[in-house]
């Protein structure tokens, strides 16, 4: 970058950092004018109930699941080549192996790696659900609440 483009780029950050100068009235000059805050006003950002998209649960749970899902796939498939092969030393699981472990083919490799990615999104989903389910449930208790209070309210 050119001395002289960063020098311009250095002082318009510094110009937007100052304060705007206030008039006589004691109001802000420029298009920045804040209206006073009442310590009376509620904020009704805090009493609506907040929206999530669900998509991006799912798809957080699902990827923060998948190294626990693919340690538990990996363990299961395993125990399960170790028992089908006679207890022998060679395929024994994770807190066991040695030196002899038989490695995996690319074909078991991509079929483990499925499976638990599979079950990260069944995770996903069954966490999407049940939260989806949970804030019904507080949606319908609230306007429950808001039917009762009306009633009791002269």
């Amino acid at each position: 970058m050119r001395p002289a483009r960063f020098a311009a780029a250095a002082l318009l950050l510094i110009l937007a950092a100052l304060p705007l100068p206030a008039q006589a009235d004691g109001t802000q000059t420029g298009a920045a004018k804040v209206a006073p805050a009442t310590a009376s006003a509620p904020l009704l950002d805090d009493l609506a109930p907040k929206t999530e998209n669900p998509w991006s649960r799912f798809e957080i749970v699902s990827l923060g699941s998948i190294p626990i899902v693919l340690f538990y796939t990996d363990f299961s498939f395993d125990l399960q080549r170790y028992i089908t092969h006679g207890f022998d030393r060679s395929y024994a699981p994770w807190p066991i192996k040695d030196e002899s472990y038989v490695s995996l083919t690319k074909e078991q490799t991509y079929w483990r790696l499925g499976t638990a990615l599979g079950l990260a999104m069944v995770v996903g989903a069954a966490d999407a659900y049940l939260h989806d389910r949970k804030i019904k449930a507080a949606k319908r208790l609230r306007e429950a609440r808001a039917s009762v209070e009306s009633i009791d309210s002269p």
